[in-house]
């Protein structure tokens, strides 16, 4: 419990006051996340759904040339039997350049359908993110608004000066969340 002594007594805030400082550390703690939140978020375009690119692209190159180098071996092992076939015209053929070529081209479209896939599903994911980080943003606002409007009624019904006084150090303990209203000098 937070207490604000004076030379006579600790002044005892209220179940209402303690609750209100309760709310504003709380909402202080939730100002500090956001932020932090905030200033990752850049991040996820420009460093980390870039290096997701980046990787999906050395597999994607990776798996192409596993595929050719595959393509390749199965046309070179059926070369004999092609050629006895076409020579002798018994056997029967494996298959032919044009088989393994489809069969190539296929895959590796495959491949990059998958790659389109993921990165779709990065970007949605960013997008999400975004969205949430701007709800949680408009969220907090309206609580601050809301709980600047308490901080302001109780101060407005404070009926001893050592009960204002605890109140002003809200104020001074959390500037962000409520402030004090500007003392007017009178002439």
């Amino acid at each position: 419990m937070v207490q604000y002594t004076n030379n006579h007594r600790p002044y005892q805030p209220s179940r209402s006051e303690q609750d209100l400082l309760r709310e504003v550390a709380l909402l202080d703690r939730m100002q500090h996340l956001l932020l932090a939140e905030e200033q990752e978020l850049p991040k996820l375009r420009t460093q980390w759904f870039a290096g997701r690119v980046s990787v999906r692209n050395q597999r994607f190159q990776q798996e192409g040339a596993r595929l050719q180098k595959e393509s390749q071996q199965r046309r070179v092992a059926a070369l004999p039997r092609n050629l006895l076939f076409v020579l002798i015209g018994k056997g029967h053929p494996s298959n032919t350049s044009y088989q393994e070529e489809t069969f190539l081209l296929r895959s590796i479209e495959n491949l990059r359908q998958q790659m389109i896939k993921q990165d779709e599903w990065d970007l949605s994911w960013i997008s999400h993110r975004e969205r949430e980080v701007v709800e949680k943003r408009l969220r907090l606002e309206a609580d601050t608004s809301w709980l600047q409007a308490e901080y302001q009624r109780h101060l407005q019904y404070a009926r001893m000066q050592e009960q204002r006084d605890w109140l002003l150090l809200l104020s001074q303990w959390y500037p962000s969340v409520v402030s004090a209203p500007v003392p007017t000098q009178e002439p």
